[in-house]
């Protein structure tokens, strides 16, 4: 499902929970930063068991920097999506 508007898509109380819904978030052009950050935190914050190591603040923001980086290569998401 692609979401007709980034300002929508970024506003969204909760991140996606399929690989789906990220990827049409990303291709309709909204900031996944944005639920990145979200998802982290809840993660950190869980105080339960977690399978995903969650990496420190230096290599976390390496990471959004290089994110960063690659949505900037090409204003067409959809070629950033096949790319990456």
């Amino acid at each position: 499902m692609l979401i007709a508007s980034t300002a929508a898509a970024n506003a969204l109380a909760e991140p996606p929970l399929t690989v789906a819904a990220w990827l049409g978030h990303v291709a309709a052009g909204g900031d996944p930063a944005v639920w990145l950050a979200q998802t982290r935190a809840a993660a950190a914050g869980s105080g339960g068991a977690i399978w995903l190591h969650l990496c420190g603040d230096a290599a976390w923001q390496a990471q959004l920097t290089l994110l960063t980086t690659r949505l900037a290569e090409d204003p067409d998401r959809h070629a950033l999506l096949r790319r990456y």
